[in-house]
């Protein structure tokens, strides 16, 4: 009497390990539901905590998608800024050049806080943080915590 072979395996445990290992290897071939790693980026934000000494004069931060990648804009403070951004595959936030506008501010203080939140977010990398109402942008020069606007 010949025994029943699985693929030259004659146990009923390794005939069961077979089974189980490709059934394993064809779940991995399932189509997964596309996420979007942006859409927590993406909204109106204001500046409530900033690592650096800055008075908090209402900063803002609008980040948008577009065809070639996100935008940012908003207010410093002063002046509106605006530039682009990407969400690179380490999950870093990279920040472009911004532009601003060249109003002069009022009272010293002001602009000073103004070209400090600029400089810390103009051409940086971010570590990206986001906890319910709160994103966090932060890397070895500072901490920036926006909440969203509503």
């Amino acid at each position: 009497m010949r025994r029943f072979t699985f693929f030259g395996l004659q146990h009923p445990v390794y005939q069961c390990a077979l089974v189980l290992w490709v059934a394993l290897g064809l779940s991995g071939c399932q189509t997964l539901p596309v996420v979007n790693p942006t859409a927590d980026l993406l909204g109106e934000r204001v500046l409530v905590r900033f690592s650096s000494p800055v008075d908090l004069r209402g900063q803002t931060v609008l980040i948008e998608q577009r065809d070639d990648g996100l935008s940012l804009s908003g207010y410093a403070g002063c002046n509106l800024y605006w530039g682009s951004a990407s969400l690179e595959t380490d999950g870093m936030l990279s920040v472009g050049p911004l532009f601003t506008t060249r109003r002069a501010c009022k009272e010293r203080d002001l602009s000073d806080s103004e070209n400090a939140f600029v400089a810390a977010l103009s051409e940086a990398r971010f570590e990206v943080t986001h906890s319910g109402v709160e994103l966090v942008l932060s890397n070895d020069e500072s901490t920036m915590v926006f909440a969203e606007v509503r």
